[in-house]
């Protein structure tokens, strides 16, 4: 747990991956609320982002509703990008567990299917081999300060939102 609730916990990531593949975003309206467990902080989180151009995003951020760590749907002009890495029940304990990874990526009709499902779950290593590389090389990482920035200025403007109820103007 990262000290928070499941926005801070869980939110940060999805919201990463938005700005990478949309851009930044001009303003927010979130909420939330702690709508099942018996905690201080919030269980359940959702904010709309809108970026100058009109682009939009939505993204729900909830420790109760447990279909998986991440659904991600992205729109363009000339396509689009699925990221379905929902697990499943096991049977014997009832808890969720992520089963595969699947990308699906749509262009001009044709619809091509990536399964990482017998991947084996490095990623976190790769970034830390990768980040290490490049410091030692004195190059910039591939994510930067300045993207950590602006994904805490999001998750800060759910909360702000859900705590006024009005809308936030982002950087």
């Amino acid at each position: 747990m990262a000290g928070g609730g499941t926005l801070i916990d869980n939110g940060p990531h999805i919201l990463d991956l938005f700005r990478w593949f949309v851009g930044d975003f001009s303003e927010c309206f979130g909420y939330a609320r702690t709508l099942s467990m018996p905690i201080e902080v919030e269980d359940n989180a959702m904010g709309i982002f809108r970026s100058g151009e009109g682009k939009m995003a939505f993204i729900q951020s909830s420790w109760t509703e447990w279909s998986g760590y991440m659904y991600m749907e992205v729109y363009g002009s000339k396509g689009s990008v699925t990221i379905d890495n929902r697990g499943e029940r096991q049977a014997n304990t009832g808890r969720w567990f992520v089963t595969s990874t699947t990308v699906y990526i749509t262009k001009e009709g044709v619809r091509q299917i990536f399964d990482y499902s017998a991947e084996p779950p490095q990623s976190y290593e790769l970034e830390l081999k990768d980040f290490i590389s490049k410091v030692e090389r004195g190059e910039q990482p591939e994510a930067s300060g300045y993207d950590g920035m602006k994904v805490v200025e999001m998750v800060s403007a759910i909360y702000e939102s859900s705590r006024t109820g009005h809308i936030i103007k982002l950087g």
